[in-house]
This record gives structure tokens, C-alpha cells and sequence, in this order.
């Protein structure tokens, strides 16, 4: 939107769920810009409107489709909301899908999102993998899907002494720091960074290598989980277990390889940030689109879902720095050329838009 927005482009925006931390930037970025409010009524009012037949009160969207060129919907969760607005409006819908099979099956139903896809004019997808996903799921046709670079501009680095004092807050001491981005759940493997990392330090007891996981709420119950078992463990100074936090800048300078763990992941941004500071990837192959930007020279892919390899290919990463310096290189002039050249995706936009 930024980018967009130096070329004159002006934004009514919809935030369809949560007042979440970014809120603010998309209000400074546009015109107008409201949190999406659905109806919300207990099963007694819900019977008594039946039985009156009064209609249900709706969002009031005719405010954001005045005068407008396009909607651009930036999930496939977005149905509902595509729904309402394809009631007043004619023109193009073009949504951008970046998710698979467990998303689409926990964050949304399957009617809204089917008719999300039916009244969008074109779909972008970020890889491959979630093509194949929406053309063998849902039947979409491969002329409605384009692909679309994610664009991930240059971040402001954190100074010296910001990443010295996370070193120190977080006791990471080893020369080697392993790490995995996310919320702690099955979808992005926890279980499985954890498994990964006390079998390496079972097998290198003395080996000058720590795990350093970011992400959850300290106050829920899976992060109060992974803590206990990391306490009883004896495990607790060789795997970090930190709270989500905005300073993702600051833990990627204090990794040297990133441990994707994930299950399914459509095409992790975490991978792309991480390669921006010349950090590989260890992930799955069948874990969705990360392969796709791994290939053979940014990291290294165990095959299917195999720990064993996973394993082995963090042990190779950690004896061999020579490796890790020229993957994490092959990473940062990748996610250079294909994510952080504006032109190439202004190129990519101009089209359609």
C-alpha cells in the first residue's frame, strides 16, 4: 500500500477481524478506514427476528465502494465481506490467497470461502503450492490465478547495542543460535523444533549450539506448556523460549540459521525476512511454498517430513559455517531480485490494475 500510494493510488480500507498492531498504519494510509462488524446476536434475539422477519442490520459498506476502481481482498477468510460487497458493487475483485488446507478449514466456512472465490475476478497466489490447492480443493480455473511477488522492503536495522542487549536479556552465549518464528501450535511445529533440538544436544552434549523459538502468548496455555516441559527438561539454557514481540529485526540478527518447522506454511514471510539478512532455511518439503524459494542453493530441505534429515541438515549447518555463509548469501540475493525490487512488482500490478 505504501508503494502503491507513492504512485497516487488511495486506499478505503476494511480491516476485516482485530484491532491488532498495525491498525494505525493502515488508517494513516488511507482515506478512510473501519474494523468490519458483524452482526452479533444471541440465539433468543436470533428466533425472535425470525419470527418477525426483521431483517438483519448489516455493515454499512456503501461508504467504501463509492467511486472506487477495484477491491483488492488480501486472504481467502475475506468471503464473507467479498459476499456484501459483490451485492452493490460491479466492478473487480481481485483476491490475494495466501493460505492452505488447515487455514482455510479453521478461519472461515466453507460456503463463505467458495463464494469468496466465485465473485473474485482474479486470484494471486504467492507459489505453486497454493495453486495446486485452490485449482485441486475448490476447482478454480488456472486462467483466473496469477502469481504475485510478495514485496518485502528493506527494514531499518536495530543499532548494536539493541541486539547486544537482546543477546544478553535471552542468555544466548553460543556462536550458533537455531531459530523458528511463530505461534506456538501444531500447524508451525513447535513439538518439532523442540524434538530437533534436544536430540542435536543429546547427540553434541558440549557443542557450542543453542535453539531459540519466538512467538506465543506467554499467558496461554501452549506457551505455559512449551515452558514447563523446557524447565523440566534440563534443557531450558540450550532452547529459548521467547514471547511474540514486534522486534523480529533484532532476533534475526541473533540467529544464524532458521529452523522452519511448520507442517504447512503457503510461503512464509519469515523465510524471506531471514534470507534479507543472509540467513538460510532448514524446512520440509511438503510443508507448503518455502521450498519453492529454498530451492537447492538458500537452505536445505529435508524430504517429506523426515526429522532424521532435519536433523542431519541443522548438524551439517552447524559444523560447517563455510555452507551457511554461501546459502545465506544465495538467500539475500534472491529475496533481493525477486522481493525487494519495487519495479518488478509495480511491473507485475500495472496490468491488472
Amino acid at each position: 500500500m505504501r508503494l502503491l500510494k507513492e504512485k497516487g493510488y488511495r486506499f478505503n480500507t476494511i480491516i476485516a477481524a482485530g484491532n491488532g498492531p498495525l491498525f494505525g498504519e493502515f488508517e494513516k494510509l488511507s482515506d478512510i478506514c473501519c474494523k468490519f462488524i458483524a452482526p452479533q446476536e444471541s440465539r433468543l434475539k436470533k428466533r425472535i427476528r425470525r419470527l418477525i422477519t426483521v431483517k438483519e442490520a448489516e455493515f454499512e459498506i456503501a461508504p467504501f465502494i463509492q467511486e472506487i476502481d477495484f477491491v483488492f481482498s488480501n486472504t481467502l477468510a475475506n468471503g464473507h465481506i467479498i459476499q456484501l460487497i459483490r451485492k452493490y458493487y460491479t466492478g473487480k475483485i481481485f483476491s490475494y490467497v495466501h493460505e492452505l488446507e488447515s487455514i482455510a478449514a479453521t478461519c472461515t466456512s466453507e460456503y463463505s470461502l467458495k463464494a469468496g472465490l466465485l465473485d473474485s475476478d482474479q486470484i494471486f497466489v504467492p507459489c505453486r503450492r497454493v495453486s495446486d490447492f485452490l485449482q485441486t480443493k475448490y476447482g478454480v480455473e488456472n486462467e483466473k490465478i496469477k502469481y504475485l511477488d510478495y514485496y518485502i522492503p528493506s527494514f531499518n536495522p536495530p543499532d548494536a547495542d539493541e541486539v547486544e542487549l537482546f543477546k544478553f536479556k535471552h542468555s544466548l552465549k553460543s556462536s550458533f543460535i537455531v531459530g523458528g518464528l511463530g505461534n506456538i501450535e501444531w500447524r508451525k511445529g513447535t513439538d518439532i523444533f523442540i524434538e530437533v533440538a534436544k536430540e542435536i544436544n543429546r547427540k553434541n552434549a558440549d557443542a557450542d549450539i543453542q535453539f531459540m523459538w519466538m512467538g506465543g502468548d506467554p499467558n496461554g496455555n501452549e506457551y505455559k506448556q512449551v515452558e514447563y516441559l523446557l524447565n523440566t527438561s534440563g534443557l531450558k539454557n540450550k532452547i529459548i523460549l521467547i514471547p511474540n514481540s514486534s522486534s523480529s529485526g533484532v532476533f534475526l540478527k541473533n540467529i544464524s540459521l532458521l529452523l522452519l518447522t511448520s507442517r504447512e506454511d503457503a510461503y512464509p514471510v519469515v523465510v524471506l525476512e531471514a534470507a534479507s539478512e543472509k540467513i538460510p532455511t532448514v524446512c520440509f518439503a511438503d510443508s507448503g511454498g518455502a521450498v519453492e524459494f529454498v530451492e537447492n542453493d538458500s537452505g536445505i530441505i529435508a524430504n517429506g517430513f523426515s526429522i532424521d534429515e532435519m536433523i542431519n541438515a541443522v548438524e551439517s549447518c552447524f559444523k560447517n559455517p563455510l555452507l551457511v555463509e554461501k546459502l545465506g548469501m544465495n538467500a539475500f540475493l534472491k529475496v533481493n531480485k525477486k522481493h525487494q525490487n519495487p519495479d518488478s512488482v509495480l511491473s507485475q500490478l500495472s496490468t491488472v490494475l
